[in-house]
């Protein structure tokens, strides 16, 4: 199983949470039968495949705080919501909580697999008379809009899509 490496900035680093702040904080959500369902190796490999798709999918602005760092924070150059800096030797509770909730939905089901109908670019079905609809693109969301929306503004690029989208 895997081995969960927090080390802030670390070149080997994997997660931004240990196992142990993930069970913390799951402890007060609700609806979590399948993180308690999980076992601890489990747990652990979502928290990094967690980790990796939101360094793969989420444009942050600001600078990593060095060059040999494995992921995509710390970073340099942002402030919060109130406009004080952000530390550059800590990541912020945000993204931990972040990729918990993450960790959460790919134990809950497969984000990265396609979804049948937007694989498809379905956008619309009528039965009577049969009427089909489809996109020109197809667009496969691996971090849900809500997860985006819990980050600060000044934190990500908003002009982006966020979604994978394959032409």
């Amino acid at each position: 199983m895997p081995t969960i490496v927090e080390t802030v900035g670390a070149t080997n680093a994997n997660s931004y949470v240990s196992l142990s702040e993930a069970e913390n904080y799951m402890e007060t959500r609700l609806h979590k039968t399948a993180w308690e369902d999980a076992g601890s190796g489990e747990k652990e490999a979502a928290l990094i495949w967690a980790g990796r798709i939101i360094d793969r999918t989420i444009r942050f602005n600001g600078t990593k705080v060095s060059s040999t760092q494995s992921m995509a924070w710390p970073r340099a150059g942002l402030t919060d919501g109130s406009g004080y800096e952000v530390s550059q030797t800590a990541i912020p509770v945000i993204i931990k909580d972040l990729q918990i909730e993450m960790a959460f939905l790919l134990l809950s089901s497969d984000r990265t697999a396609e979804n049948e109908a937007g694989a498809a670019g379905l956008t619309s079905l009528r039965a009577g008379p049969v009427s089909l609809s489809f996109k020109d693109e197809i667009t496969v969301k691996q971090v849900p809009d809500t997860l985006i929306a819990t980050l600060p503004t000044e934190w990500v690029f908003r002009d982006v899509p966020y979604p994978l989208v394959v032409n």
